[in-house]
């Protein structure tokens, strides 16, 4: 894979910078774009093993007021005060474990007013703070129901994070099946490249198909004749430097569109595709998987009218790894209580999939697709914890690496989204050793408002 990037661990600070100039462009299927000055140290990744910043919230004001409470930091910088509840103003730092007392909340929680022991006060975000046991007779914290004691609950506008923790994903076959005729590949000295790709829309115009977006440039040309596979060379023409072993699609229609987009992104080989049916006419967008190493494919669907953001999981024969293609619900821009709903289909196939891991825990786990939401955006994360979720079971965000590495997505004049993700349950000797966003890809254009994600694994 050209100018592939060791994912070796930089200094934080490169992470924080980075990801500040990062912040989403604004566009139907991603997170809304943060303003100038968003602060970097509030991004939802990881901290570092055994650390989980997180506090006992939301909880009823009378609960907090007046509570002692430790700092916990996800970086070395430390924790970020800001002058106002919601600025995104820094105005000091406060290192991990600085013993405060909370004096206020706000946005139902998702905020504190704190101040340690030598007087600096300041707001910070409800996660980085861990609230000492209530002393006696003090109010009883509020805790939603259907969550699990020991998961960290969300703050901002959203009361609860995930309906039924007790579900589980149902598995069943791919609903749809297609193949190209060729020679099945081989991992060369145990490489496997897994490539996922937003494909806007990718539909063959036959049965009233119609976009959902107004803006698409093809939009008016889609029953023109020769329109999808037009298409299909661009964008796995696109694809053809990583050269996928692996591929993951979202918006595509069907399994044979995929095969089609493969077979352009690697035209010897033979591929084995399958893809989801959750969205039919007039908008049959569904996550695909192609494959030229062989391997099987499961539906994960987590009911409870998700309609298409289910999950497609494909494992490796051997069955040393498993990949879980996503397309999480979108928030169509929205932050705060318009988009709880959202926040919460998010994060309850985030759960399911958590739960799918537990029940395989001797490979490894790849989740990867779009997950329509950025850990750039301060507000949103106070109450969406689909990245704390998938990093409870085991999984690391390797595009907060590839950040801290200091590539950006897209390259240096490229799409500053990073809601294009993979977050990885190492196991059975798989590691990631490359990560890259295809640069060279067509942007901002007729063919994808995505561009490719690129990972690298070495399999035994």
């Amino acid at each position: 894979m050209p100018n592939r990037r060791l994912l070796f661990v930089r200094p934080v600070l490169l992470l924080l910078t980075l990801v500040e100039a990062c912040r989403p462009a604004t566009r139907r299927d991603e997170a809304s774009a943060s303003p100038p000055g968003a602060p970097a140290s509030d991004v939802a990744t990881p901290g570092p093993a055994g650390v989980a910043p997180a506090a006992e919230l939301p909880v009823a004001a009378a609960a907090v007021h007046g509570r002692a409470a430790t700092l916990r930091a996800a970086n070395e910088l430390g924790v970020p005060l800001h002058p106002g509840e919601g600025d995104r103003k820094v105005s000091g730092r406060l290192p991990d474990g600085t013993r405060v007392v909370v004096l206020e909340t706000a946005r139902d929680g998702g905020w504190l007013r704190v101040r340690s022991d030598d007087g600096t006060d300041g707001w910070v975000v409800a996660r980085y703070v861990q609230l000492d046991a209530p002393s006696a007779g003090a109010p009883a914290a509020v805790v939603p129901d259907g969550l699990p004691d020991d998961f960290p609950l969300p703050g901002g506008a959203c009361p609860t994070a995930i309906p039924d923790p007790a579900a589980k994903l149902t598995a069943a076959a791919a609903d749809d099946e297609a193949k190209v005729p060729g020679v099945e590949s081989s991992r060369d000295g145990g490489r496997l490249v897994v490539v996922s790709y937003n494909v806007w829309e990718l539909y063959d115009g036959r049965d009233g198909d119609d976009y959902l977006s107004d803006d698409h440039a093809e939009a008016e040309r889609l029953a023109g004749p020769g329109h999808a596979a037009r298409r299909v060379e661009v964008l796995g023409g696109a694809l053809r430097a990583a050269a996928p072993h692996v591929l993951v699609l979202q918006e595509v229609e069907d399994a044979a569109l995929a095969c089609a987009v493969a077979r352009a992104a690697v035209p010897d080989a033979g591929w084995r595709c399958w893809a989801a049916g959750w969205a039919r006419e007039p908008h049959p967008q569904n996550v695909a998987v192609a494959s030229r190493v062989g391997g099987e494919v499961a539906r994960l669907d987590p009911g409870r009218g998700m309609g298409q953001r289910g999950a497609l999981e494909w494992t490796l024969p051997g069955g040393d790894l498993r990949v879980a293609a996503v397309h999480l619900k979108s928030s169509v821009g929205d932050v705060g209580v318009e988009d709880c709903d959202n926040a919460r289909k998010r994060m309850a196939l985030a759960w399911g999939l958590a739960q799918r891991q537990a029940e395989v825990p001797g490979g490894a786990y790849l989740v990867i697709g779009d997950f329509n939401v950025d850990p750039a955006d301060p507000l949103k994360v106070e109450y969406d914890r689909t990245d704390d979720i998938l990093a409870r079971a085991g999984g690391e965000d390797l595009v907060a690496r590839l950040l801290a590495s200091g590539d950006r997505p897209g390259g240096s004049s490229g799409s500053r989204t990073v809601i294009d993700r993979a977050v990885l349950r190492p196991g059975a000797g798989v590691e990631a050793v490359g990560l890259e966003f295809l640069a060279q890809a067509p942007r901002r254009g007729w063919a994808s408002d995505h561009v490719p994600l690129v990972v690298e694994l070495q399999v035994p």
